[in-house]
């Protein structure tokens, strides 16, 4: 009987081909794993000869390794294989897509396995190439048929350090660490030592990854966990925290161009994403927020690390959204605690096709294409908004508009990201119009958050917050082949600036400014609390942003918000 019986085999109607995999024994020096891809349309005859074939050629070369002390020198050019479906022995010339099922039986020679079809199963896991003390480590897993709430996580450490004497022996002994979880806090007394996690889901197979490399002491006391100091205990009844924060796309942060050019200050080893996500997730889980809304996350990293993971905190039940800009592989995501607020609706808005679809901006399309350069160039862009509709389940008749953007960044475009943030709250404006003719009963209050790359001078920030610029804004003409005359922009919500007009969230050595903010109602709402920024030595110790203990070239900003009396 074979020590591991079970054969897993994968049938789905999406793939033309089959998988079978099982873990075979020769004898109790002898196992491997088995794994094979077949057509559908194959007979098991067919199948069975390339699994015998397989095995007997592994059998042999173990025969070959192997001395004559310890085993037998058993040769053998055949594998007797059958398929036993309610204690019938199933016909070879049937097909593979008709015949395999869960609870059938699999012989290979005198191993028994028990078939099970489409169990919970993990396609692929791997642990983060880099891995620090007091941070988080995770896996990076993906399943099938399963969630990551039908899996069971268990953490190992390798026995003996690598700078210890090792022994083949003692490379595969592994001592239990830690809790059982998703995720496992590294310990100070881990350093010098391999991780190991194993994933088990129900009722599936068992499945590991160890880590590539020995764990990091981490780089000291990193700024944002001094501002954790302010968010350790959650606000007070009819209040929530916010965050806005730019983490720094992984395609703009870890390429030849920005480690010579953008960011040569910053080592290397701290622009890779396996570096920079550690102190990215602790500093996010460390504010304590309510209501996050990033900007630049690369789509791999909301899917491995940021929705997994604020998804498996004890004490907060976020509910995940991203938008990806165009094909970019970048976006925007927007979290929200369901302990807190319940999900309404969610939208993802395109600025430009919403210039040109939406009837609300049939006078600023008349006006911008008038101005063919001016045209293409804002038709050109992918800038997007997300959307957010929720109820405050603590305040009764309290709704929230959640808005969050990333507006064009380059340097003669304060015309584009004026008419971009324009293009923002008219549709936040009509919306609310139209939420307040359909459902009354919402008390629908907009906060606008975001990267919107404009200092406070600029007519962005006024346009928001004084709900007016004028045709003479010199904003219009930042370009000087694509200016605008004769547009005033206003907007009838009243927006006030929650973290003020700091110096900079943005810090490099070409431009420091304040480019983001959160935009809050203001006949509703009122600012309680701004968790205070970094001290100016701090962010300049290693030059600017970013740094070993800044994982981006933005600041993060959080603040808490409070309902006003009815």
């Amino acid at each position: 009987m074979a020590a591991n019986n079970r054969c897993d085999v994968r049938c789905v109607d999406s793939d033309q081909t089959i998988d079978i995999a099982f873990t075979y024994s020769f004898d109790t020096s002898f196992k491997r794993n088995f794994h094979f891809k077949r057509d559908k349309n194959e007979t098991l005859k067919q199948t069975f000869q390339r699994i015998s074939l397989n095995v007997i050629k592994c059998m042999k070369n173990g025969n070959k390794k192997q001395k004559q002390t310890t085993r037998d020198k058993t040769e053998t050019n055949d594998l007797t294989i059958e398929l036993i479906a309610d204690d019938i022995t199933v016909s070879n010339d049937s097909f593979n897509r008709d015949v395999w099922k869960s609870g059938d039986i699999l012989k290979v020679g005198d191993n028994i396995f028990d078939v099970y079809l489409n169990a919970p199963s993990v396609k692929s896991i791997r642990l983060a190439k880099v891995i620090m003390s007091s941070f988080k480590v995770y896996p990076i897993v993906s399943l099938e048929f399963c969630t990551l709430s039908d899996c069971k996580f268990e953490w190992l450490r390798q026995l003996t350090k690598k700078s210890e004497n090792v022994t083949k022996k003692s490379c595969e002994e592994w001592e239990t660490v830690g809790e059982e979880g998703f995720c496992y806090t590294v310990r100070s007394d881990d350093i010098g030592y391999k991780l190991k996690v194993v994933c088990s889901p129900t009722s599936g197979r068992q499945y590991e990854a160890i880590s590539e490399n020995t764990i990091d002491a981490n780089p000291g006391l990193c700024p944002f966990q001094e501002r954790h100091v302010f968010c350790q205990t959650d606000v007070s009844y009819n209040c929530f925290r916010i965050l806005s924060y730019n983490i720094l796309a992984d395609i703009y942060a870890d390429s030849d161009y920005s480690r010579t050019v953008l960011y040569p200050y910053c080592p290397p080893y701290a622009l890779a994403i396996d570096y920079r996500k550690q102190l990215l997730l602790n500093e996010i889980i460390g504010y304590n927020a309510d209501i996050c809304c990033l900007q630049e996350v690369d789509k791999y990293v909301f899917n491995n690390d940021l929705k997994p993971i604020l998804s498996s905190l004890k004490d907060k039940k976020f509910r995940s959204f991203f938008s990806e800009k165009g094909n970019t592989g970048e976006g925007l995501a927007t979290f929200v605690n369901e302990n807190r607020f319940e999900v309404i609706n969610t939208e993802k808005v395109n600025i430009s096709n919403e210039l040109k679809t939406n009837p609300i901006f049939d006078n600023l399309l008349h006006n911008i294409s008038a101005n063919e350069k001016l045209f293409d160039r804002l038709m050109a862009r992918k800038s997007i908004i997300q959307v957010i509709l929720v109820r405050d389940l603590q305040v009764n008749d309290k709704t929230l508009l959640i808005g969050n953007t990333h507006l064009y960044f380059h340097p003669d475009s304060d015309h584009i990201r004026l008419i971009q943030s324009y293009i923002y709250v008219k549709y936040i404006e009509n919306l609310i119009k139209v939420l307040s003719e359909k459902r009354p009963e919402l008390n629908v209050s907009p906060i606008l958050c975001g990267d919107y790359n404009s200092c406070p001078e600029f007519g962005v920030f006024q346009l928001m917050t004084n709900g007016f610029v004028g045709k003479d804004s010199q904003d219009f003409r930042s370009n000087s082949d694509e200016t605008i005359d004769g547009l005033d922009l206003s907007h009838s919500l009243s927006f006030g600036s929650a973290c003020d007009e700091p110096i900079y969230t943005n810090y490099t050595p070409f431009f420091s400014g304040c480019l983001d903010y959160i935009f809050y109602d203001k006949n509703n709402l009122m600012v309680s609390e701004i968790i205070p920024l970094p001290d100016h030595q701090q962010v300049s110790a290693n030059t600017a942003l970013p740094s070993i203990v800044f994982p981006s070239d933005h600041l993060a900003i959080i603040c808490v918000l409070q309902w006003k009396p009815s």
